[in-house]
């Protein structure tokens, strides 16, 4: 879906992509690190079933919010 945008490379767009994410999450209170089109997430070694809860949680809205900005765009088309 990203290739589709004539006016930038494939590849900077991934690269927005996980940046995206990595800013919505944070706002959250989720810290990652954004790998092009990735985001990695590096839990403790010791948490709870709620944190682990809680962090995908704070994941799907820095997602979902990613892909409203990019329809909105009209970089992608998720329909």
């Amino acid at each position: 879906c990203a290739a589709s945008k004539e006016s930038r490379q494939p590849l900077e767009l991934d690269y927005d992509v996980g940046k995206r994410v990595d800013s919505y999450c944070q706002e959250l209170g989720l810290l990652l690190r954004p790998l092009i089109n990735m985001c990695v997430v590096s839990p403790p070694t010791v948490i709870s079933r709620e944190q682990i809860d809680q962090m995908v949680g704070i994941l799907r809205v820095g997602i979902e919010r990613t892909m409203v900005d990019l329809e909105r765009e009209g970089i992608a088309d998720f329909s």
